[in-house]
């Protein structure tokens, strides 16, 4: 059984019962008070982090210490191979995030961290 992210109640459940196939079952009743909507919440998560530290450059570096390509699929992959972590969708122990193949994920990953100038592009 699938079910909405958490805070999303904040909009109203026939919008989202409207805008998603599946959306009067899985209609989150619990609201935030900021809602932050991203297609994956790993990735609103990384650019929440990478935001906030534009906006304060005396945080920056202690907010995105360790916002790297290498230790976000170490953790991937340690989780999978010794967690056992499956897909949240799909339930398959396989290097993916929302069912998106890790080379996806790392390639939007990589955009966020260039985007906040974390990296550079190559």
């Amino acid at each position: 059984i699938y079910s909405n992210e958490l805070g999303m109640g904040t909009l109203p459940k026939e919008l989202i019962a409207k805008s998603i196939s599946t959306g009067e079952q899985i209609a989150c009743n619990i609201p935030c008070n900021h809602l932050i909507v991203c297609g994956v919440s790993n990735w609103a998560a990384i650019g929440l982090l990478t935001a906030v530290g534009l906006l304060r450059p005396d945080l920056k570096s202690k907010l995105t210490e360790g916002l790297t390509l290498e230790t976000d699929k170490h953790i991937l992959t340690t989780v999978v191979k010794e967690g056992p972590a499956v897909d949240g969708d799909t339930a398959v122990q396989e290097l993916a995030v929302d069912t998106l193949p890790w080379e996806y994920h790392g390639k939007v990953l990589t955009e966020i961290l260039e985007a906040a100038g974390l990296t550079k592009s190559v």
